[in-house]
Parts: structure tokens; C-alpha cells; sequence
């Protein structure tokens, strides 16, 4: 599901492989597992000096009213901590349960130190403190029961899923695919130098069999 890289060791790496729980690579080419679960989006704080303390998130399946949120660990190897709704019925570090949320919720970083952290729900929640509180940066929600799909951070400006998703609506024919359940963002990038909010998309175009 997601792959994250180390700011300076090639061989550090953190990826989440849904059924297959959370796995690290330190010294490749061995794999160690740190956690269970469905294994989704991963990041790695790029502020990293070492390959001991470092910063590390991912996300877990998600699902409104019983699991909405991430994990975070401050060392290699495992000890990641629930940052959200973790029981279905107790809000925490600002993240609702109640939020319409992605199976595999989406979570980018942006500058920092550490990186500040962007959690998408149908709300975009933004973290200064590795999760610990999550503010709500969108409108509350930003549509009603429609998740954000994929997030992206550039110097400039945050790009969504449903952000970008919309603008794609406006300009992609047929009109029949333009709707919510034929078109799905799976992905976005944001360019780094670009100051006119340029951006990379990756549309998943879903079809019904008959």
C-alpha cells in the first residue's frame, strides 16, 4: 500500500503491505516486521539523522466509528502508538470517530521539525507534534460522507484528493466517468519548485461489469 524512504540510508525503508502488517528494511536486503494489522501509508520523518531515532507513521485500515486515525514511533523497529479514534467511540488527539474515512486513509508529511503530519478523513487534519494534536486545516466536512483519497504537500499550497478530484471533473470527458463512483484519485504529487501549485495525478477509472 505504501512505501516510505529514509532522508540519507538507501537501505532504510518502511512499507505497508495491507493483510502483511507494517514491515522495516535496515540492512537490506532483510525485512523485519514492527506491527500487525493492515499495513497501509507509511511515512518516515525526514529530519532523521541516525537509523535508531526515527521518526516513523502509518496508517492501519480505517473505518468511521471503530478505527480512524494512525500510529507513530520515535525509534527503528517497532513501539508504534495509536494516534486517533482507536475504540469506535472516543474521539482523541482531535480526530473524530465519526468521520466519513478511506479504507486505507491517506497521510503525507510536509516541512518541519519535525514534519508536520496531514491526515484525511472528510476533513484534512494537520499535526505540528507527531500526531499527538491534530487541528482541523478544511471545512468540517470539506462533502458530506465523501473522503479525501490522496494528499500532497508542496512548499506552496496543500493539495487533496477531493480537491484535485473535482478540478479533474470540470475537464475529463465523458461525463458519465466524471461521477464519484466511475472516478477515484489513488493518488497525487505535488511539484517542489513549481509556484503555481503543479501537481502529478494518478486516476483510478472504475468500471461495472454486467
Amino acid at each position: 500500500m505504501g512505501i516510505a524512504l529514509h532522508p540519507t540510508n538507501r537501505d532504510f525503508t518502511l512499507g505497508g503491505t495491507q493483510d502483511n502488517g507494517t514491515n522495516q528494511m535496515q540492512t537490506g536486503p532483510a525485512w523485519l516486521h514492527v506491527d500487525n494489522g493492515d499495513g497501509g501509508f507509511t511515512l518516515i520523518d525526514q529530519n532523521a539523522s541516525d537509523t535508531t531515532n526515527v521518526v516513523m507513521y502509518h496508517t492501519y485500515f480505517n473505518a468511521s466509528d471503530a478505527l480512524v486515525g494512525f500510529a507513530e514511533t520515535d525509534v527503528a523497529g517497532g513501539g508504534f502508538v495509536f494516534r486517533g479514534c482507536g475504540n469506535g467511540m472516543t474521539s482523541a488527539n482531535g480526530i473524530s470517530c465519526s468521520d466519513a474515512v478511506n479504507f486505507y486513509a491517506p497521510l503525507a508529511q510536509g516541512p518541519g521539525n519535525p514534519n508536520t503530519v496531514y491526515y484525511g478523513t472528510d476533513r484534512l487534519y494537520r499535526s505540528p507534534d507527531k500526531g499527538l494534536n491534530n487541528g482541523i486545516v478544511s471545512q468540517v466536512p470539506i462533502v458530506a460522507g465523501v473522503p479525501i483519497s490522496s494528499i500532497a504537500v508542496s512548499p506552496q499550497m496543500i493539495i487533496t484528493g477531493l480537491w484535485v478530484l473535482i478540478m479533474v471533473r470540470w475537464s475529463l470527458p465523458p461525463a458519465a466517468l466524471l461521477h464519484s463512483p466511475f472516478l477515484m484519485l489513488s493518488a497525487a504529487a505535488a511539484s517542489p519548485t513549481n509556484t503555481s501549485g503543479a501537481c502529478y495525478l494518478i486516476l483510478l477509472i472504475k468500471t461495472l461489469l454486467t
